[in-house]
């Protein structure tokens, strides 16, 4: 009922290790719903491949293998190519009676279906986007998520909406708007400037 408000969709969102065969890397994962019109501006990112985070017939896995799609830099840091299997780690955490503890690590086969170069360094290095229920799959969720993404009409307008969505949550929520979340790189243009 906000009018500047043109999506709003369930994500799932956590920190992870990529690992190949060659290499691992510190990724933040962030699971979509792949029905998600908000995600067709990535698409106009993909440079090898296609985005695509339905799950890959696999003959020895049942229900398949689920896909991936992350940055070129990051693919070849890792040296992996469309197509190839690479592991998702997630440290999962475990309730006790004093909180909460580590358990075993979560591994999950992914197949690479497609490489992004948004032209940001962070996104082309660190991010790592899945299919939501890939995501609750990773991180024991079950049909909960960790967020909702909020689209806007007009980004100038993100700071005042972030505010409304705040006083309409209430606590324990937590709203930040893109530029909450992307401070480093308005840091880095400023130095820069």
């Amino acid at each position: 009922d906000i009018p500047e408000v043109t999506t709003v969709a369930r994500i799932v969102q956590g920190q992870a290790i990529l690992r190949s065969e060659k290499n691992a890397i510190g990724v933040v994962v962030k699971g979509v719903d792949r029905e998600n019109k908000e995600l067709e501006d990535v698409r106009k990112f993909i440079v090898e491949g296609q985005y695509d985070l339905s799950d890959v017939a696999v003959p020895e896995v049942e229900g398949g293998v689920p896909s991936i799609v992350i940055g070129r830099p990051l693919a070849r840091m890792l040296a992996v190519e469309v197509g190839e299997s690479v592991q998702l780690i997630s440290p999962v955490l475990k309730k006790q009676k004093l909180g909460f503890l580590p358990r075993e690590a979560e591994s999950l086969p992914f197949i690479v279906r497609g490489l992004f170069s948004a032209g940001m360094n962070d996104f082309d290095t660190q991010l790592a986007l899945v299919d939501l229920k890939a995501a609750q799959t990773l991180y024991h969720m079950e049909n909960t998520v960790s967020g909702i993404s909020i689209r806007l009409r007009d980004v100038d307008h993100a700071d005042r909406i972030k505010s409304l969505v705040a006083m309409r949550l209430g606590y324990p929520f937590v709203a930040a708007s893109w530029i909450d979340m992307n401070r480093t790189f308005f840091s880095a243009l400023k130095v820069e400037k």
